[in-house]
């Protein structure tokens, strides 16, 4: 594995890492004046496109390996900021569901591309 693939790999990692911290955080809820709640569906939820971009992350190479992960990072992180920390208070609202379920989705077209990284790395290349 060359250096650059190795760093490209670690970028992949923290993206990933990066997303689950991001959805426990938007999944940690208030429940009334002193306590907080986990959200299990709003957890799942959050971290299902961080599980498709783990397993495309392994198959794709180079920038199309980087862009997708960073999009998907950076578009959860402006629909958590804007619901839980722009908004009044912890508002509940259907943006901290639809936009990760909208972001996997969109993952799920890179499977064809994918695929076909998965046969140039079976027929020996890098």
């Amino acid at each position: 594995m060359s250096d650059l693939a190795r760093d490209e790999a670690r970028v992949a990692i923290a993206i990933i890492i990066g997303g689950v911290a991001l959805s426990f955080a938007a999944a940690v809820v208030p429940h009334f004046d002193s306590a907080f709640r986990l959200d299990p569906l709003m957890l799942a939820v959050g971290v299902l496109p961080y599980m498709i971009y783990g397993v495309l992350a392994y198959f794709l190479r180079g920038r199309a390996r980087l862009a997708p992960g960073a999009a998907v990072l950076g578009l959860h992180l402006l629909a958590v900021l804007q619901q839980r920390w722009l908004t009044d208070g912890y508002a509940e609202g259907s943006l901290l569901y639809w936009v990760p379920v909208v972001l996997a989705a969109a993952l799920l077209a890179l499977i064809p591309q994918a695929r076909q990284g998965a046969r140039y790395n079976s027929a020996g290349g890098d």
